[in-house]
């Protein structure tokens, strides 16, 4: 792939001020090189994915892989690398060339490295692509509900399960019930820790020992909730401790000493690392 630019935010600022005046397509990369986000636009656009990051509203990110991603870059005192791939006389010939590179390169669920959650704007609308099984099992239950299918498609992109623990809040919430110490002999699964990242990226948090992890959060809009069998079991195998509220939505899980350990073995380093999920282990 032969690149119009690729270097920093001040380099690209200057090599826009004389580029042609047209649609471009663009790739965000991690200081290694690897890239996590494909676009198009025009003029500054390629600069909006870091402010978004920045602001301290997380509830109306669209895309939380791609900030935390962000995030996680400049916490470390790194600095993403932009890249230019091509210019177009017209933004849907930039919106054909995005789509192909989103399937180049892939997105997570997909084995690849981006973080974008549609192949591309010519079809905006497009979720994740999954295998037709896979497809099935996110959708079960509630397959008409948009709501619903978002945040499946969201948590299937974690961990694959056959039932989702992420429920849209305001069709579970006469559901919602207060956490209670039980000892069931379940062991601590990647579905646990799955609802775990789901929130902390969300809520832009780290994974440490002592994070409070809300059981509310917000993915796209939609208010969302980790149901009540994840708490239970988070506090049966002593992962974690579920800090009481009034309202049971309300309740927080407090991650124990060896809980992001736990999580990276679960999980996997590589899929956490391409999910832009911060985590720190004792």
């Amino acid at each position: 792939m032969s690149l119009q630019f690729q270097g920093p935010d001040t380099a690209l600022q200057c090599f826009l001020k004389t580029a042609p005046k047209m649609a471009y397509v663009y790739i965000l990369a991690r200081p290694d090189g690897t890239p996590f986000y494909v676009g198009e636009g025009k003029n500054g656009r390629v600069f909006d994915h870091v402010q978004e990051a920045r602001l301290a509203h997380r509830s109306i990110e669209v895309n939380p892989y791609k900030c935390n991603v962000i995030r996680k870059i400049e916490a470390a005192g790194e600095f993403i690398t932009y890249q230019i791939d091509s210019f177009h006389a017209d933004k849907a010939a930039a919106q054909r060339r995005e789509g192909e590179l989103i399937r180049q390169m892939g997105r997570l669920h997909e084995g690849g490295p981006l973080t974008n959650l549609a192949p591309g704007r010519e079809n905006p609308g497009a979720p994740a692509s999954y295998s037709t099984e896979k497809h099935a099992k996110s959708l079960s239950g509630e397959a008409d509900d948009p709501e619903t299918r978002a945040l499946n498609l969201f948590f299937q992109s974690i961990q694959a399960v056959k039932s989702v623990p992420i429920k849209p809040l305001h069709k579970f919430r006469s559901r919602v019930r207060r956490t209670t110490m039980q000892t069931k002999p379940d062991k601590f699964s990647a579905r646990n820790a799955g609802a775990i990242v789901a929130s902390a990226l969300c809520n832009g948090l780290t994974l440490a020992p002592g994070a409070r992890i809300p059981r509310r959060f917000v993915y796209d809009g939609i208010k969302a909730i980790i149901e009540n069998g994840v708490c239970e079991n988070i506090t049966g195998r002593r992962v974690a401790l579920v800090e009481e509220a009034v309202d049971p939505s309300d309740e927080h899980i407090v991650l124990g000493r060896e809980a992001p350990g736990i999580i990276i073995g679960l999980l996997g380093a590589q899929k956490l690392e391409r999910l832009g999920v911060r985590i720190t282990v004792c």
